[in-house]
Parts: C-alpha cells; structure tokens; sequence
C-alpha cells in the first residue's frame, strides 16, 4: 500500500530503483520480455518501498508497474498482469487527482488496458465498467486537445468493441467499432495503423452479425489491406481467414481462396500453425477444384501441394 507519507528516503534508496529500472531497458527494447520479467519485479518492489516514503516518485512507480504489466502480457501472462495493473491503477488515480491532462489520459489507458484483462479472463461487468469509465475521461480530453487525445480516445473505444464482441453485444460492439474507425483512420501517420486494422477487423465481424453482410465484407477488405502494410502478426492471419469466409459466402470463390492462401503465409511467416485457414482452403478445394488451383498458382507461383489436392471430396 501507498501510505501518503513524506519523509527522506534512505541514502541509496532512490539509485538502487533507479539502477534496477535502467537494467530492465535494454531487455526491453529487445523484446527480451522473458528475461525482463524477473527484473521488472525487482524494480516494482524497490519502488513500492521507496514511495512509502515519498510521494514524489509516485510517476516512477507508475511507470515500473506498467513495463512489470506489459511484459507479462506480452508473455501470455494476462491473469498475473491483473495485479500490476490494478496497483497503477490506484497509483494514477492520485496522479489524476490534481486535473492535469496527461495524467488523466494514462488514468484512462490503465482502466482501458485492465478493463479487457478483466473482462477477457471471467470478470466482464468489472472490465466493462473500467473500460466505459476510460472512454468518459478520454472524451472530453480529445475534444479539448483532439491533435493529443483523438488517438487514445479511438483505442478505448476499440478496446470496448473487443470485450464487447465475445459476449455477444453485437450490436454495441458495432457502435464502438464504427466511432473507433472514424477516428482512428483521420490520424495521419503510421503508428496506429494495428489498432486501426485491428478495430476494422472486429468492426467487420460485428457489421456481419447484425445483419449488414455487404458492410462486412467492405470493412473486413479494408482490415486486409491495412494489415499488409504491417509486419506480419497472428492476427492478420485470423483477419485473412474470416475476410475468406465472408466472400465464400457471397460467391467469390478466388477471392476467398486468396485470402486463405494469405493467411496462411502470414501464419508462416509467424511461425503459427496455419491449420484453420488450411482447413477452410481444404473445404473450398473441395467444391472448386479447378478455380482454387489457379489461384494458388496465381498467388504463390508454385503448383498447389498435395497436403490441399489430395483432400477427399465429401
């Protein structure tokens, strides 16, 4: 706990955090998450200590919590990063406190980042809630400063879209995906471009199963393209794969199959298994022979292996 207490830490005390912080850096920018795992800890309790002490290295704290909390994401730990991240949160609320800006903004990052461990891992309404308080405070942030906070803004609210999406609120996950693309795709530049195709993504799922299927199709190409011009991720491969299936369904059979194909090299390139959209392209094979054939020919140069033309037809 935080006791509020200002008092002079003991000689020493501030270097040895300071030194333990600065020795998780460079693991970091490595993306050695695994090894940075145990010094982000050390670093988390040497600052604990050190603010029971003195306020004034509340933002150090906060800032060690949140590499502590990232990089056990990052890792496949999200139920451990709950903890960290709770702990910020508290931690921010008093940054918050005094009505500045910034601090208010990372106030509504925290809730938003906790809000979907939450609510991904059994407590939704909790999640939800934090996430919902998020967008509250980002709102009035990016209509005060929309060049700072327009940014942050659209990522919470393509972070609700993502919790709301598994619970079957179709519909609210359409309307936080459509304001989260509005303005996500305004912003000039590069660095939201996976939150934008990310957000595009589950915009298309939810347009689809709320009956605007034509819609769909149109945000799930706009996903496609926006993910290629990124580094190869999982996630493309699974946008890839549902891109597929929606133009199954309306009859683009080569389409379908070139999309399927893509997620199986994005898959590749990633080293993940690539077994549904190979599953799917099996499926199509099946009902095309001829026309999914050509496609990979056309797609990857090659003749389409056996793994996909010895598939049985049902």
């Amino acid at each position: 706990m935080i006791s509020g207490v200002t008092s002079t830490p003991e000689p020493g005390m501030y270097a040895r955090a300071q030194a333990l912080y600065e020795q998780t850096l460079p693991l970091l920018m490595a993306g050695n998450y695994e090894k940075a795992i145990p010094l982000c800890r050390a670093a988390v309790d040497a600052h604990r200590v050190l603010v029971e002490v003195q306020d004034e290295y509340l933002l150090d704290f906060a800032i060690v919590l949140n590499n502590l909390a990232t990089v056990l994401t990052t890792t496949g730990r999200q139920r451990d990063a709950v903890e960290p991240l709770r702990e910020e949160l508290d931690v921010r609320r008093r940054l918050a406190a005094g009505g500045d800006p910034g601090h208010r903004n990372e106030l509504g990052r925290v809730l938003s980042v906790l809000g979907v461990a939450l609510a991904t891992t059994g407590t939704f309404d909790e999640g939800e809630a934090m996430i919902r308080e998020s967008i509250r405070i980002r709102r009035p942030l990016a209509e005060a400063e929309p060049a700072v906070y327009r940014l942050p803004l659209g990522e919470s609210l393509a972070d609700w879209s993502r919790v709301l999406y598994p619970a079957e609120r179709f519909e609210d996950a359409r309307s936080a995906a459509a304001e989260a693309v509005s303005i996500l795709r305004g912003i000039p530049g590069d660095d939201h471009l996976r939150s934008l195709a990310e957000v595009r993504h589950m915009h298309g799922l939810a347009l689809g199963r709320t009956g605007s299927e034509e819609a769909a199709l149109g945000q799930l190409a706009e996903a496609t393209e926006t993910f290629l011009r990124l580094p190869h991720s999982p996630l493309a491969a699974r946008c890839f794969n549902d891109y597929a299936n929606y133009l199954a369904r309306a009859g683009h059979i080569a389409a379908a199959a070139g999309a399927l194909i893509s997620a199986i090299a994005v898959s590749q390139a990633v080293g993940k298994p690539a077994e549904l959209p190979e599953e799917n392209l099996r499926n199509l094979y099946q009902t095309a022979p001829t026309v999914v054939a050509e496609q990979w020919k056309r797609s990857t140069g090659t003749k389409p292996p056996r793994w996909l033309t010895r598939s049985k037809r049902r």
